[in-house]
């Protein structure tokens, strides 16, 4: 896929409801502001935030199957560790994309967040990579 197709085919968006082409334009907009990076792993894009110097966001925009993202997930985060980032945390609806984390094998702490503008349970997850094996 391309990068536009994974915007348009991807769960993200399609739960916001936005037109695709916003999606996408959104995050050109982000990269463009030299304030976020992205990177790519199969039909998975990792869109990140520097916060702190080795302390990152992460938004994940993702249109593969939960077995590639698992295997997505560990390359992103592997990158990240390798790139001697200390943290990396997202809030997240979606619980599972936190346990894939934790799947391929990195500690996450996981705590409620609040509720979205519709109700729905949201949660905060960080991975600290300070004293974690190489995975």
């Amino acid at each position: 896929m391309t990068t536009q197709e994974i915007v348009k085919n991807s769960s993200e968006t399609k739960k916001l409801g936005e037109d695709w082409k916003k999606v996408y334009l959104f995050l050109h907009k982000c990269v463009e502001s030299n304030k976020y990076r992205i990177m790519r792993s199969g039909n998975t894009l990792f869109l990140y935030r520097i916060d702190q110097p080795k302390v990152a966001q992460m938004f994940v925009i993702n249109a593969d199957s939960y077995k590639n993202l698992c295997r997505n997930m560990q390359k992103f985060i592997t990158a990240m560790k390798t790139a001697n980032f200390k943290n990396v945390y997202g809030i997240t609806e979606d619980i599972n994309m936190l346990n894939v984390i934790k799947k391929v094998g990195f500690s996450v702490d996981i705590e409620p967040a609040g509720k979205d503008k519709n109700g729905k349970q949201l949660y905060f997850g960080s991975v600290n990579f300070e004293g974690t094996p190489n995975v």
